[in-house]
């Protein structure tokens, strides 16, 4: 999975970090967390691509909208 990541990819760290890859060097791999925020982590710490939602797919209602 590692040696497969390429910018723009979306991932999430062993930290729980999510963000968008925008660069590698010499085993750091650069996210964008935020607007205007980066932070270089190990590559080692990537634990997962995230999968792109589509359109409403995989989103919760509020706990006050919920059914009981």
């Amino acid at each position: 999975m590692l040696s497969n990541l390429k910018t723009g990819d979306r991932v999430v760290t062993s930290g729980g970090i999510h963000g968008t890859i925008i660069s590698f060097r010499n085993g750091v791999v650069q996210l964008q967390i935020a607007s205007q925020v980066k932070v270089d982590v190990s590559r080692s710490a990537i634990t997962g691509i995230v999968a792109e939602e589509t359109s409403g797919e995989g989103k919760q209602e509020p706990a006050a909208k919920q059914k009981k």
